[in-house]
């Protein structure tokens, strides 16, 4: 919650930069590909794109700001965090979010970029307090302080971003919601919320966005690694230890292969990625040091890839075909081919859950998501996760 309030004021600013970056490229490409080469369908076509990535942009950071103030609320609602520095800190994200809902209106000045501005310097702040000097948000604002640390960073980027990794390591593989295990096990659940994955989706879209999808592999880690600190299977909880930059690599190579297929490698690339994921999975219990990124030897997925690629199309095909109706009952088949094939230290799973029970649950979700305009996707996502994990079981490899 700390580093997103400290984050999210940067919202309007960044908007405001890349904003000014889509308006000069809209120009150029206008004015190369309408006025200096006869292409006219190529310049509408890459001036419709650029202003459908500045709408989404826009967008996004309004979440953004949204998620910081919700953030920030949560923070300063602690008796403890009741300082300036947390009062300023929700004070900036207001602001933040009130312009950034005028921006996704249409609303903006000369006035708007000053204001992002004076919140960017704000948020530099706050993230050295967060970040590098790690006194937390709550903490003083002390400006001779901030320059000193990222002096300090400035001078030796490589050690603080090391540390800090390490610091997120330790946060992951440690953390309250992680070592308290479960002692039924008889129990299988999820205890992650709809409002970590919104955060998550929501900084993840942005992070995606800013470097064009390059960030795509680190993103995907997080995700996985939040997804498996929550799962426990009879009583056991997983953890993950895949890094994003194992993942680039492979990353490149699936996507070169998608576009040289034409999209049809697209099928296979989820496998690939789903035997990467597996393959990185185990029991926390059973680990023994937090910074291995090693393989695990009797971890991954034995799936077929025909079975894999069949199984995507006929959930497509029953989408389409019965608007969505039969999907609930083509999800458990899936489920009660995919489990068996699951090696997780050893072990396999077992999903014993029907359509019928599955169909209830998506109602309630596509009721919710259609009132709240699709918001409802990340809370949604936790329900139909939890359902399907409390189906699931552990049992012993033939």
């Amino acid at each position: 919650m700390e580093r997103l309030a400290a984050f999210a004021p940067l919202a309007v600013f960044a908007f405001t930069v890349i904003a000014y970056i889509l308006v000069f490229l809209r120009g150029v490409s206008y004015t190369v590909f309408a006025h200096i080469l006869p292409l006219d369908g190529v310049a509408y076509g890459l001036s419709g794109m650029l202003g459908i990535i500045y709408n989404v942009s826009k967008f996004l950071f309004f979440l953004l700001s949204l998620a910081g103030v919700v953030a920030s609320v949560q923070l300063y609602g602690k008796k403890e965090n009741q300082t300036t520095g947390m009062a300023v800190c929700l004070g900036a994200n207001v602001l933040a979010l009130i312009a950034s809902l005028l921006r996704l209106f249409g609303k903006g000045n000369f006035f708007f970029t000053l204001l992002g501005i004076a919140l960017a310097l704000f948020a530099l702040d706050a993230l050295s307090r967060v970040f590098l000097r790690g006194t937390g948000i709550a903490s003083d604002i002390q400006p001779s302080e901030d320059f000193a640390a990222f002096k300090s960073f400035a001078e030796n980027p490589r050690e603080k971003t090391e540390q800090f990794a390490a610091e997120m390591k330790r946060e992951g593989t440690s953390g309250k919601a992680v070592t308290e295990e479960i002692l039924d096990p008889n129990k299988s659940v999820f205890d992650g919320s709809g409002l970590e994955l919104f955060i998550i989706n929501l900084v993840g879209a942005f992070i995606c966005l800013v470097t064009i999808g390059l960030a795509s592999p680190w993103v995907i880690c997080y995700k996985i690694g939040w997804d498996r600190r929550h799962t426990v299977y009879n009583g056991r909880r997983l953890a993950f230890n895949g890094t994003g930059i194992q993942l680039f690599g492979k990353w490149i190579v699936w996507f070169l292969l998608t576009i040289v297929t034409c999209g049809l490698y697209g099928f296979v690339m989820g496998l690939k990625l789903e035997q990467w994921i597996l393959s990185h999975t185990t029991f926390a219990d059973e680990v023994s040091d937090p910074n291995n990124t090693d393989v695990f030897p009797n971890s991954g997925f034995e799936g077929n890839m025909f079975e894999w690629i069949g199984y995507n199309l006929v959930m497509g095909l029953a989408s389409g075909l019965t608007c969505g109706i039969a999907l609930p009952w083509v999800v458990c088949s899936f489920n009660k081919w995919y489990a068996p094939n699951v090696r997780i230290s050893g072990k396999r799973l077992r999903f014993e859950g029907s359509g019928a029970e599955l169909f209830g649950q998506y109602i309630i979700v596509l009721l919710l998501s259609i009132v709240t305009c699709g918001l409802y996707y990340s809370w949604g996502y936790v329900r139909l996760r939890r359902w399907a994990i409390s189906h699931l079981s552990l049992e012993e490899m033939n």
